[in-house]
């Protein structure tokens, strides 16, 4: 047969996966613009409604593992098609949220459906014998599509939550996970690869204990250091893509649209790293690169202050998007070959919930940074911060044996 009917229906197995892992990242950081107007509207103060965003992360960290661990033992299709339901339930619970409690209830409930898409999109790829029968592409194309979505969904999630709320309120931050939930439904029901049967599913292996599997990663040293790397990386990631626009707006007084575009350029130069990053076998170089950009984003905020040129305040988010883009990727590549072959699911999820750790580490420098309000002192301990990390993170990269092995 035609080789182009099959890739056809590569592309209408990956445009689902791509769009079911959009959910995730989007919420992250969508909830942003809408805390105050959810504050005041339901009656609670502004920290309080901070809970919400760590709501997600948490209940994402702790949802990764056990979605990966699920996907390995029942199916990865089922799960994908269950988080896509708790996606548009909780879409639909938020917009209808009449009080703080429900509200908190819907994020942990996306926070939970949206961690189901990744670990099981990555065993779906990892199935060779369907990725045959399919006419899938390479799985590093799979993942820098993947990874593209999930970078550019990130740092456009404050740009799209901000015009939701000035056009229709804080509940239409919610309502997207409607569509997107409904719309993963639609695309994923008749192109994912079936599940074995119900009656063979091994339940025996569904053991609560081996979610977080830390035997898994004493096994295997070269894993635990790649999740490492996960965590330093996007505690810096998070710290610059939530601090930098608090001080773009309180101390260089830049109105919310113009902080979100000088954001764009982290995102879009992550985006263009990550389509040349997985195509490389070798995944050392890439990951020295990217350090070297978060030690060189380090030392610009280190002098960035309320009186600095435009070029160079637009040239700090353009530094992030190297560690961003080559990184984020990169690692993610390294979880799938260091990974056991019967459980990347579970592994794939352990890696999100070192992204999610190192989230909930950016906020807690946040708050010591910043205090009240963001201001030039606040950024330069941000930068120093950053700028540590990254030679930690070079050091780590640097001596690692099973890097260089490729």
């Amino acid at each position: 047969m035609p080789r182009q009917p099959a890739e056809r229906l590569g592309h209408r197995l990956v445009v689902p996966l791509c769009v079911g892992a959009v959910a995730n990242p989007v919420n992250s950081t969508m909830i942003a613009p809408a805390l105050t107007s959810i504050a005041r509207d339901l009656g609670v103060g502004v920290g309080v409604a901070l809970g919400l965003v760590t709501a997600m992360y948490v209940a994402s960290a702790l949802g990764q593992p056990l979605a990966g661990r699920l996907s390995d033992v029942m199916g990865p299709r089922r799960v994908f098609l269950a988080g896509a339901v708790l996606v548009a339930a909780a879409g639909v619970l938020g917009a209808l949220a009449t009080s703080f409690g429900v509200l908190f209830a819907a994020r942990v409930l996306v926070g939970l459906g949206t961690a189901a898409a990744y670990p099981s999109a990555l065993t779906v790829i990892r199935d060779r014998d369907r990725a045959r029968a399919l006419g899938l592409p390479e799985p590093a194309g799979a993942l820098r599509a993947l990874s593209t979505t999930s970078l550019l969904t990130l740092t456009l999630g404050p740009v799209v939550g901000g015009l939701l709320v000035q056009w229709s309120g804080w509940r239409a931050t919610f309502l997207v996970n409607v569509a997107l939930g409904v719309l993963t439904l639609a695309l994923s029901v008749g192109a994912l690869p079936r599940d074995r049967p119900w009656s063979t599913v091994p339940w025996g292996r569904l053991d609560p204990l081996t979610v977080l599997d830390v035997r898994m990663i004493a096994r295997n040293p070269p894993l635990a250091r790649t999740y490492l790397r996960f965590v330093l990386t996007f505690t810096v990631i998070y710290a610059v893509l939530f601090g930098y626009p608090q001080w773009l707006e309180q101390v260089r007084g830049f109105p919310p649209a113009a902080s979100g575009a000088v954001m764009l350029a982290l995102s879009g130069v992550g985006a263009v790293l990550v389509l040349g990053a997985g195509r490389s076998r070798g995944v050392r170089g890439p990951l020295l690169v990217g350090a070297v950009g978060m030690l060189a984003g380090g030392a610009a905020l280190l002098v960035v202050d309320a009186t600095a040129a435009l070029p160079l305040v637009v040239l700090v988010p353009v530094l992030f998007g190297l560690p961003q883009g080559l990184n984020s990727v990169t690692n993610q590549l390294t979880v799938y070959r260091q990974a056991p072959e019967e459980g990347l699911g579970t592994a794939t999820g352990l890696s999100r919930t070192a992204q999610y750790v190192g989230a909930m580490l950016a906020t807690g420098l946040l708050a010591l940074a910043y205090g009240e309000q963001a201001t030039d002192g606040g950024l330069a301990v941000v930068g120093a911060v950053c700028a540590a990390v990254a030679v930690g993170l070079l050091v780590l990269t640097a001596t690692d044996r099973a890097l260089r092995r490729g």
